[in-house]
């Protein structure tokens, strides 16, 4: 897994100092989300129904739960 000190050379800190929430997807071991004025949230993931290729599942997952947070 690639962290965001990675790709961007920023802290966890740092990366919070520019963005109000942020959301890491871990693949099986769920998501984690964290802000600026937010306790750290762990998100276990769902329960499979089926294998199936999940080639953007943590994307689809991410855009689901801003849309969700935008519309309150």
């Amino acid at each position: 897994m690639i962290g965001h000190s990675a790709r961007t050379g920023w802290s966890e800190a740092e990366l919070l100092s520019q963005v109000s929430v942020q959301i890491t997807t871990h693949g099986k071991n769920g998501a984690d989300i964290t802000g600026r004025d937010l306790e750290r949230v762990h998100i276990p993931v769902a329960k499979e129904r089926a294998k199936v290729d999940p080639t953007g599942v943590g994307d689809g997952f991410r855009a689901g739960l801003l849309t969700g947070r935008t519309r309150g």
